[in-house]
């Protein structure tokens, strides 16, 4: 792969193409790592669903068990409202509406660009550059 790249950009040293792969590795390892995580925390949510009626979010199922007094419940509220979690919700969604790329159905968004959607990382860094007045006032709004 190296020695046809090379022939693709001919101007590019074998260092330069070396580095390349390893930045491309470095990236799908952490896409690998972060999928992980969220296979994990999907296992772990799972039982809050368990004998809930068909079409419960899970929200609606934590806060039914939480009052239950189920600390897998009380714990998935206490991290889904914590000021951390809601501010990168409250951004992702600012970024969503200023972005003309997506269109807003029904509660959520659609992706309407190109190729695959940014990240909500990358969405809420750009919205944070671009808008940087308006993600401010949602944080401070949020922390109070």
């Amino acid at each position: 792969m190296i020695v046809r790249l090379g022939e693709q950009f001919p101007d590019a040293s074998r260092d330069q193409i070396t580095s390349a792969f390893k930045i491309a590795a470095d990236d799908a390892r952490e896409k690998v790592r972060k999928s992980q995580r969220e296979a994990a925390a999907l296992k772990t949510a799972r039982p809050l669903l368990d004998d809930m009626p068909k079409g419960t979010t899970l929200r609606q199922a934590a806060e039914i068990k939480a009052k239950r007094g189920d600390p897998l419940a009380i714990a998935f509220l206490e991290e889904i409202n914590s000021p951390v979690v809601r501010i990168g919700e409250a951004l992702w969604r600012a970024a969503c509406e200023a972005d003309p790329r997506w269109s807003r159905i029904g509660a959520g968004f659609k992706w309407n660009g190109e190729g695959q959607p940014p990240s909500g990382a990358a969405m809420i860094e750009w919205f944070q550059m671009t808008h940087p007045t308006e993600a401010r006032r949602i944080e401070a709004e949020i922390e109070g």
